[in-house]
């Protein structure tokens, strides 16, 4: 395990080696009593083109970091790429070990249906933060994919996911461990 202390004027940030998640630990500042709060830090790298370029900006500023505190979003390599392509058998999806490292694939096909681009990708990258999907759940809970249909244009985690995600991320790089997933999110197909 790497420690790390806050430096005079900032929070010191390094590089885990092969991991592609950075870690950032340092007191509050108001009391030396303090513990020190662990954050992980995943990178996005955008490989879409310019084709998602904004929701993939949007999943990290407006979607994702404003809501959770114990990992952060950032648009760097090392972590979850984001690619986009015509059309997919699986649809969107995402592959990877559920703890900051794998891959999205954004199907454009699936937006050309009707869904929402930043739903799509946001709900990729839950994915990559840990989260599995729930496609019975209502259009209120990001994780519900394509379960409830075009109509849906909530792009936002719930209370319950955000919490999810804390979860997970506290003390996340003591307990990440290797494993692959792929999770999908449906096509209107296989929607119900």
């Amino acid at each position: 395990m790497h420690m790390f202390k806050r430096a005079a004027l900032g929070l010191t940030l390094a590089a885990l080696p092969l991991a592609g998640v950075m870690v950032a630990t340092g007191h509050d500042g108001f009391s030396s009593s303090n513990v020190a709060a662990q954050v992980g830090r995943v990178c996005i790298q955008d490989n879409t083109g310019g084709v998602y370029s904004n929701e993939v900006s949007q999943s990290i500023s407006s979607v994702w970091n404003p809501r959770v505190k114990n990992v952060q979003l950032a648009a760097c390599s090392g972590g979850i790429t984001v690619t986009a392509v015509a059309s997919h058998p699986s649809g969107s999806h995402y592959q990877g070990d559920m703890r900051g490292h794998g891959s999205v694939v954004i199907d454009r096909s699936q937006v050309n249906q009707g869904y929402l681009p930043l739903r799509v990708v946001a709900h990729e990258i839950g994915h990559g933060l840990g989260l599995y999907d729930n496609y019975s759940g209502p259009c209120s809970e990001l994780m519900s994919g394509g379960g409830p249909g075009t109509s849906c244009k909530n792009a936002y985690p719930n209370a319950a996911e955000v919490n999810q995600v804390n979860q997970i991320w506290a003390g996340s790089l003591r307990n990440a461990g290797p494993g692959e997933v792929t999770l999908v999110f449906p096509t209107a197909r296989d929607a119900k």
